[in-house]
């Protein structure tokens, strides 16, 4: 599985209406998961794949299934590929039309939230494939209008997620309405044993494709941690994107209600931020997904489950405003970022009693994240001074640079006024807008949180022993009875 550096797609005997494709968008060389199990799935047989997300599991399982139904008569479907979200089943079959290219293949997302009356017309008409979430799907088998009988081809995307999501039962009774000769292809970023006993009971004949062992799932990515009270999370999230060299970042909340609470807190901290959860509309949900793919969004603050659909290749950073529940969602989480070959780097949040539970996560993974200070307020203004002062040094060599200092030197001809004292109120007026604080001494005064959290790393010190009974505050007896005596505590008992 080593040889995929050299190799290129044409090696994969694909149909050439694939292979331009492919070349149009661009592709070059196959990714590993690719290059192992594309020829696997080119000659029928059944695999279980297992590669980190963002690592080509879309390519390595959509061409094999287009190859296979390109010139297929209409009439029930002959793929099918199973995702756990619709943003998911919107993406996967974005991508299969891409990969499609001239041929003519007729690719069918069905999921929650849509509308019955253009699938079922589609299903009438007859499609090649049929991408869909675990409900919908089932939805349409009781209803009578999906026939899964000539399908030879069946895709569990990200089948791991669909456990986590309560969807296993779903899954079975997928395989109980195919037909009995069927090629499966399961991929999954991590293997928990669930999945192993589905694999093992329902794709009795498969091949292994494993081009990275556990701990490469997450070793391209750079992460970080931070130990911080739960009621100054907002204000250290705040500091962090103040200092980071952020790009577009993706910020996770374990509810929906938090997911919307932060959105707007950023937005009023002037960040161009949007919240991302399943209460929303699926026009809002796509409305937040173009904004994030085209730039105009920097922050986007979703749950897990909203999650699933985003596969932009620009998201530089993943914040964790609270620990996943278990590691296969760390793993989920943080790959949402380093997409496409690129690095990335992920931060977690961590409340004090949770220090160990991310040890063991860390411990799973055979990585070891790296403790990080919150910025005080002299680093924030420091990294904005010096990002500004690049910024401006980068404006001089626009090609619009001249003219603006042609149309400043108009003005300045006879005027008392000095340029220096003219850049200094511009580059004022740009400090108010953006809130960057440019005097020299903006005070190195720390929170009390933040010396006694983000200082020194004590994630291996023993756990402090529990008191029993309610946590309070000490307060001598004589303030306890300043508003009255005190009640005695001893119980009363009664002679019988």
């Amino acid at each position: 599985m080593s040889d995929s550096v050299d190799r290129e797609f044409s090696s994969f005997d694909l149909d050439d209406r694939l292979l331009c494709a492919v070349e149009a968008l661009g592709f070059k060389h196959p990714t590993p998961i690719q290059a192992a199990a594309i020829p696997v799935l080119m000659t029928g047989k059944s695999i279980i794949g297992r590669a980190r997300t963002g690592s080509g599991k879309t390519a390595a399982f959509g061409l094999p299934l287009l190859d296979r139904v390109i010139g297929g008569t209409k009439g029930p479907p002959r793929g099918l590929v199973l995702t756990p979200t619709r943003e998911l089943a919107i993406q996967v079959s974005g991508a299969l039309k891409e990969l499609s290219g001239e041929a003519r293949v007729r690719i069918l997302p069905i999921y929650g939230g849509a509308p019955y009356g253009p699938q079922l017309k589609r299903l009438r008409s007859g499609v090649d494939v049929v991408v869909g979430t675990p409900g919908r799907v089932l939805d349409h088998i009781d209803r009578g209008t999906l026939d899964l009988s000539q399908v030879e081809i069946f895709v569990l995307d990200e089948a791991d997620e669909m456990l986590r999501m309560g969807f296993i039962d779903a899954i079975d009774r997928v395989f109980e309405v195919l037909p009995d000769e069927r090629q499966v292809a399961l991929f999954s970023a991590t293997m928990p044993s669930r999945i192993r006993q589905i694999a093992k009971k329902r794709i009795s004949k498969h091949v292994v494709v494993q081009v990275e062992d556990t701990a490469l799932t997450t070793d391209h990515i750079t992460q970080r941690y931070a130990v911080i009270p739960r009621r100054h999370k907002l204000e250290a999230l705040v500091r962090i994107l103040q200092a980071e060299p952020l790009g577009t970042t993706l910020i996770f909340a374990n509810t929906r209600r938090d997911c919307a609470s932060i959105a707007d807190s950023l937005v009023r901290f002037g960040f161009a931020a949007d919240a991302l959860h399943g209460d929303m509309a699926q026009s809002a949900r796509e409305r937040v997904l173009t904004g994030l793919r085209s730039g105009r969004l920097q922050l986007v603050v979703a749950t897990d489950v909203a999650a699933r659909g985003i596969d932009v290749e620009h998201i530089t950073h993943v914040v964790n405003m609270e620990l996943p529940t278990n590691t296969e969602s760390y793993v989920h989480r943080i790959g949402r970022t380093a997409r496409a070959g690129r690095s990335g780097t992920a931060i977690t949040l961590v409340v004090p009693p949770k220090r160990r539970k991310l040890q063991y996560m860390q411990r799973d993974l055979g990585v070891k994240s790296e403790a990080m200070p919150i910025p005080t307020d002299q680093d924030i203004a420091a990294i904005q001074r010096r990002d500004l002062w690049g910024e401006l040094a980068t404006s001089m060599e626009q090609p619009d640079f001249e003219d603006v200092k042609t149309w400043l030197d108009g003005l300045l001809d006879g005027s008392d006024e000095d340029s220096r004292e003219i850049a200094a109120a511009a580059i004022a007026i740009i400090a108010r807008q953006r809130v960057i604080r440019l005097d020299d001494n903006p005070g190195k005064k720390v929170p009390g949180w933040m010396l006694q959290n983000g200082g020194d790393d004590h994630s291996d010190a023993p756990p402090r022993k529990k008191h029993r009974g309610k946590n309070r505050s000490f307060r001598p007896r004589k303030n306890r009875n300043q508003s009255g005596p005190r009640r005695s505590r001893t119980r009363k008992f009664r002679r019988r």
